[in-house]
């Protein structure tokens, strides 16, 4: 019941307060130059970001954005641009509720640090 809702809210905050730092730091140190065509065509996807934090959205739009985000962000050829817009969605699927969506991009960032962490 009650207890175990919180004790699984004390684990997601845990394991996001250690996964997100590691991918940040990871793409951080990969901080590539990106060419203006491919930053360009990809612009929509902090604009869907910012959508999703509006509070008129609700929780199904909101986890349409991000999808629609996190989809779109796989595309992006460039790992750095990558990994730093899968941190921003992270940040925001941390609370949303849409868990699924929430480990997979965490799930995928954590990846792709880690082929970072062996590229350098």
């Amino acid at each position: 019941g009650a207890h175990r809702n919180q004790c699984l809210r004390k684990g997601l905050k845990g394991f996001f307060f250690t996964v997100i730092p590691i991918v940040f730091i990871a793409c951080a140190k990969n901080d590539n130059s990106t060419s203006s065509n491919s930053k360009s065509e990809f612009d929509s996807i902090p604009i869907w970001i910012t959508q999703s934090q509006q509070q008129k959205v609700d929780k199904q739009n909101k986890s349409y954005l991000l999808n629609k985000a996190f989809k779109k962000t796989n595309l992006i050829p460039n790992d750095s641009l990558k990994c730093k817009f899968y941190t921003q969605l992270s940040f925001q699927l941390a609370g949303s509720g849409d868990s699924l969506l929430f480990r997979r991009v965490n799930t995928t960032g954590l990846r792709l640090s880690e082929k970072i962490k062996d590229s350098l």
